[in-house]
C-alpha cells in the first residue's frame, strides 16, 4: 500500500494518517510499528521526486522529503501511542515491546532529523515519565556521530529542524559535535523523579559521556538521592558508582559520603 500510495501527494498523506492509526487497533502494537517503520526504510524512491540525490559516494542521507516526514509523522504517533499507555498504566511490557520499533524508525530517519527524534522523545518523558523510551538516546546518539554526520558539523537549522536546546547563541545554526552536550543539559534540566534517576543513570552511562556531562549528571543524580526513600539510596548509589568509571569520581564518592553523612543526621 506503501508503494501504490507514495506517488500521490494527497493519497500518500491520507495513507501516512490511516497507516499510523492502526497502530491503536493493532493485536501486537509493537510489531505493527517495527513493520511499518521497516517497510518505510525499504520504500522506493522515485529520483524525480526526490528532492535531493544520493550524491556519488552514495550518502544514506540524501533521501526523499514524503518518506522523512512519514517516518518522523509514525515516530510522533509511536510516542503517542506510548504516552496514552502510560497514562492508562497498562502493563510496561506493552510499552518494552515498542523499543525495538524506536530504534528502526531512528536506523530510518535522516541523521539530520535526530535532534527532532531526540525532542520528541526527551518531550515524551518530561510528559509521562516512561523512562523506558530513554533507552533510545545513546542509539540515535550514536546513529548522529557517524563519520558522515562528523565530516560535516554545522548544520543548518532548516535542515536539522533543530530543537530550541540544541541552537547556538546566533540560533541560525549549530555544530552537531555539540548535539550530545546539550541534549545532556536538557535532559539534567528535567524533572528526575528518584523512583526512576538508577534506570536513567544506568540509561546513560551506556554513551561515552565527557568530564563535564559526567559531573553534570551525577550532580543531578545526587541531587535526587537526598529525596530519595531509603529503599531507593543503595540501587542510586550503585550507578553512579558506575557512572564513575567514565571520570569525576572524587565529585561521585565525596557527594555519597555527604548523602550517607545527612542520613545518619535524619
Amino acid at each position: 500500500m506503501l508503494v501504490e500510495h507514495c506517488e500521490m501527494e494527497d493519497g500518500f498523506e491520507r495513507q501516512a494518517r490511516a497507516l499510523c492509526g492502526e497502530l491503536y487497533e493493532a493485536s501486537n502494537p509493537g510489531e505493527f510499528a517495527f513493520a511499518l517503520l521497516f517497510a518505510l526504510d525499504r520504500l522506493p524512491v522515485d529520483d524525480n521526486k526526490s528532492e535531493a540525490r544520493h550524491d556519488s559516494a552514495g550518502d544514506p542521507d540524501v533521501e526523499c522529503f514524503d518518506r522523512s516526514r512519514f517516518i518522523l509523522f509514525a515516530l510522533e504517533e509511536v510516542l503517542l501511542w506510548i504516552g496514552n499507555e502510560e497514562e492508562s498504566g497498562q502493563s510496561p511490557k506493552r510499552v518494552e515491546q515498542m523499543i525495538p520499533a524506536l530504534h528502526q524508525g531512528i536506523d530510518s530517519s535522516l541523521s539530520r532529523s535526530v535532534p527532532k527524534v531526540l525532542d520528541l522523545i526527551a518531550d515524551n518523558f518530561s510528559k509521562t515519565g516512561c523512562v523506558q523510551i530513554l533507552e533510545t538516546i545513546p542509539h540515535a546518539l550514536r546513529k548522529f556521530q557517524a563519520p558522515a554526520i562528523r565530516g560535516s558539523s554545522i548544520i543548518s537549522l532548516e535542515d536539522a529542524e533543530t530543537p530550541f536546546w540544541c541552537r547556538n547563541s546566533a540560533g541560525e545554526k549549530f555544530d552537531a559535535s555539540h548535539l550530545q552536550a546539550k541534549l545532556i543539559h536538557h535532559l539534567c534540566s528535567l524533572d528526575w523523579k528518584p523512583s526512576l534517576t538508577a534506570d536513567i543513570l544506568s540509561i546513560l552511562d551506556e554513551v561515552k559521556l565527557t568530564m563535564a556531562e559526567v559531573e553534570l549528571i551525577a550532580r543531578k543524580a545526587l541531587y535526587c538521592c537526598g529525596e530519595a526513600e531509603f529503599q531507593l539510596v543503595p540501587s542510586l548509589t550503585y550507578q553512579l558508582l558506575l557512572l564513575s568509571r567514565q571520570g569525576k569520581g572524587d565529585i561521585i564518592l565525596n557527594g555519597i559520603a555527604k548523602l550517607f553523612e545527612s542520613m545518619e543526621s535524619k
